[in-house]
């Protein structure tokens, strides 16, 4: 195997990458493109083989060398992470660069198939929506064929959250927002100088307003890096009367202050100009300044609190949009002596309650809106004492036709459980000893290729038999399969008497479209 110096003789190559043994080398049919793979014995500098790419295309006059790097000798272990990081954040920069600021100073943890990557400056939550932890996974797979999970860690202390306590506003409401003046903000800023002004509602933003001072709640945040390497932030705010898109440019090195800062949810107090933005065809608050705001709380004012007894939280499925800890802890700061979480049919909510109650004294109500399956609905014959942990059989057959006494099995399929795990399987097809009709064909995918050497359905049967022994059986739509099974037992002089449980009837009372 050559070396790469050998092959690329004519330009001056750094001396840690010239004796790489080139693993692949070909050219294009067009004579401008090169796809190279390179093997070394140790880590190599990501921005050293750059500069060896740059020198490349520029002597060769090549439009595009597509180069893969390979370690070979990698092991998965602290030591060759420590080494192989640096390039991790140098691609990353490449990929875009506003990402280098966030890995810049972070720690390299393995532990046996995680590699947990240690953010001393935050911004977790932004690299993993922008799928960084797969671009690393991936880049690590490519070049040393190890496959780590990557996980990041905000090394920032995070605050607990202090035990909210009712407060009673007096019963006259502030006045309104559009009314609300600011002298020097509320809280720390984020962007720009202190905010001065009237705050006025985004609803009463019109064609002719210039300047505007609006407070908010953050719904969405987005950034992208330009040519010119700045990075354009967008995010959504509203205040209920209505939602606005602004946008403000700033470097990458405040990237993860301003991620951190604007995240959906957070509360802002937004300066800036209105202007009709021709990329977004729509106006825009283009930002001068942010600060930290505080979001109001309605108060409840009454001498006796009341106690909410009926309350759903997102767990139940399309009625609801609060989570359990919000609304544990709205009733905490309104001072409710207890609350009641009652999803319908679901009971995750509990652990989320109960951890929001933490120490705040607080009783919660644990309830459910429970569904009642009608004991009159004829879903189980035979009933016996047994449980769910015992041996039973879940199987289908396939026919020529619905009519149990004119036609004839085609297949039986089956699995025996125990305590939860498959522990067998029967299949067979069987021989009808006819035509299998062909809508029937169309529907099973069953032909009469496939049955002419099958077993004979009395064979088959009796086989089926043999393994279900005395365990309850389960079909949906049990009737049909059983009727079968049944009829031909029959014709052989026998009976067929396990317990069956027709998942069908049971399925009826919750979704009676079936």
């Amino acid at each position: 195997m050559k070396k790469l110096d050998n092959i690329f003789s004519g330009i001056e190559i750094d001396k840690a990458i010239k004796s790489a043994e080139v693993i692949k080398c070909e050219i294009g049919d067009d004579s401008r493109t090169l796809d190279l793979s390179l093997s070394f014995e140790a880590v190599v500098s990501r921005s050293k083989i750059n500069d060896f790419v740059k020198k490349a295309k520029r002597f060769y006059k090549l439009d595009e060398l597509n180069l893969r790097v390979c370690y070979p000798f990698a092991k998965q272990d602290q030591d060759f992470i420590d080494k192989y990081k640096e390039n991790v954040i140098f691609e990353m920069g490449n990929s875009q660069p506003a990402y280098k600021y966030v890995l810049l100073g972070s720690k390299f943890v393995l532990s046996d198939d995680n590699l947990e990557i240690i953010l001393i400056h935050g911004g977790a939550e932004l690299l993993i929506d922008k799928k960084c932890d797969k671009f690393i996974h991936k880049l690590i797979l490519d070049e040393t064929d190890l496959s780590l999970e990557i996980t990041f860690k905000d090394e920032i202390e995070k605050v607990s959250m202090p035990k909210l306590e009712p407060v009673i506003i007096p019963a006259k409401e502030t006045a309104k927002a559009s009314q609300t003046t600011v002298s020097g903000g509320e809280g720390a800023v984020i962007l720009g100088k202190p905010i001065n002004g009237t705050i006025m509602s985004i609803v009463d933003i019109t064609d002719e307003t210039e300047k505007v001072i609006i407070k908010g709640d953050i719904i969405s945040f987005d950034f992208r890096e330009l040519r010119n390497k700045k990075i354009l932030i967008k995010f959504n705010m509203t205040d209920l009367t209505s939602s606005i898109g602004c946008k403000f440019f700033t470097t990458a090195d405040k990237l993860v202050q301003m991620s951190e800062a604007l995240k959906p949810g957070k509360t802002v107090l937004v300066m800036g100009e209105m202007k009709d933005d021709p990329y977004e065809k729509e106006d825009i608050v283009t930002v001068r300044s942010i600060e930290k705001a505080y979001k109001e709380k309605k108060a409840d004012n009454a001498l006796v609190k009341r106690v909410e007894l009926h309350a759903h939280t997102q767990m139940s499925a399309m009625d609801a949009v609060c989570s359990a800890k919000d609304i544990v802890e709205r009733a905490i700061y309104w001072g409710m002596p207890a609350v009641a979480i009652t999803d319908h049919g679901v009971v995750q909510a509990f652990p989320d309650a109960l951890k929001a109650k933490g120490d705040n004294d607080i009783k919660i109500l644990y309830g459910v809106e429970g569904y009642l399956v009608s004991d009159t609905v004829d879903a189980v014959t035979g009933a016996t004492e047994y449980s769910l942990d015992d041996e039973f059989v879940v199987f289908d057959i396939e026919t020529t036709g619905l009519n149990k006494n004119t036609d004839a099995i085609t297949e039986i399929g089956a699995v025996k459980v125990k305590s939860g795990e498959v522990i067998g399987s029967f299949s067979t097809f069987v021989n009808p000893k006819r035509h299998i009709p062909g809508n029937i064909t169309d529907l099973t995918g069953i032909t009469d290729e496939m049955v002419k050497d099958a077993p004979m359905e009395a064979d088959a049967v009796r086989n089926f038999l043999t393994f279900v022994g005395k365990a309850p059986v389960i079909a949906h739509n049990a009737k049909f399969d059983t009727g079968f099974i049944k009829e031909s037992v029959k014709r052989m002089g026998t009976e067929f008497n396990n317990p069956i449980i027709c998942t069908l009837m049971l399925a009826k009372p919750l979704l009676p479209e079936l």
